[in-house]
């Protein structure tokens, strides 16, 4: 007992050094994009709560301009949509598939949110990562998914052999904290213990548009496919909820 409380004493103690040396040496401005990651997290946290098929509320917390969201069901009260091992949709491609197919429905697509590593030159930064299957009129974490190539080209009807577009959509949030611009090249992932190793990614497009309050923050759009390779979670296809995006609402039902 007494040596556990001498490594928890340790670890708050390079905690505080930790957060004391940054709040000395970096910028204010990073402090606060870290602190909005912070708090877009906790906001999917209080938005996800509950179960099944909800009507998409404009600037929500999951930055979607989609009508309906469709989460996992859970005995858990809430849903945290990162990557801490919360409940899951799977086989995502093939239901998303079948949605889109429906005359009533605009667009369907899995999203899949990461909190992840992305590095460029000497800067590594922990950026919220978004995985769809890309659509011109679809809008994931505030970012435009128009300047992605359509649809999910690497995910090849499960065999996830098509080719990589290797492409990735920034924040302005995100270029500014990692000292990014478009036509440069971002690593995404390849941190911690996943085995995974990180992924080369051009940035397409920097976002200075998108749902309010989401533009600083610091986010990243990609392919589903290439987000679940990067992560190793292509066994099962899955992802975080649908989003749909309706022309009449009896496709609730």
């Amino acid at each position: 007992m007494g040596e556990r409380l001498a490594r928890l004493r340790g670890t708050a103690g390079l905690a505080v050094t930790v957060v004391a040396r940054r709040l000395r040496h970096t910028a204010p401005r990073r402090i606060v994009y870290s602190v909005l990651g912070v708090a877009l997290a906790v906001g999917m946290f209080v938005l996800v709560a509950g179960v099944g098929v909800g009507l998409a509320a404009e600037g929500s917390a999951v930055g979607s301009n989609a009508d309906y969201w469709i989460v996992p069901e859970s005995e858990s009260s809430a849903t945290l949509p990162v990557s801490v091992g919360g409940p899951q949709l799977g086989g995502v491609h093939d239901v998303a598939a079948r949605l889109s197919a429906r005359d009533d429905v605009r667009y369907a697509s899995p999203v899949a949110v990461t909190l992840t590593a992305a590095t460029h030159g000497n800067t590594t930064e922990y950026v919220l990562v978004f995985g769809v299957v890309a659509h011109p009129e679809l809008t994931a974490g505030g970012l435009s998914a128009r300047p992605l190539t359509p649809g999910d080209p690497h995910y090849a009807n499960g065999t996830y052999s098509g080719p990589k577009t290797n492409e990735v959509v920034v924040s302005s949030g995100t270029a500014e904290l990692l000292g990014a611009t478009a036509g440069e090249t971002v690593l995404i992932g390849g941190q911690g213990d996943t085995g995974q190793q990180a992924t080369r990614m051009t940035v397409i497009n920097v976002s200075t548009g998108g749902a309010a309050g989401l533009d600083s923050v610091p986010v990243a759009l990609v392919h589903l496919s290439e987000l679940q390779a990067a992560t190793g979670a292509t066994e099962r296809d899955t992802a975080d909820r649908l989003v749909v995006s309706a022309a009449s609402p009896a496709v609730r039902d």
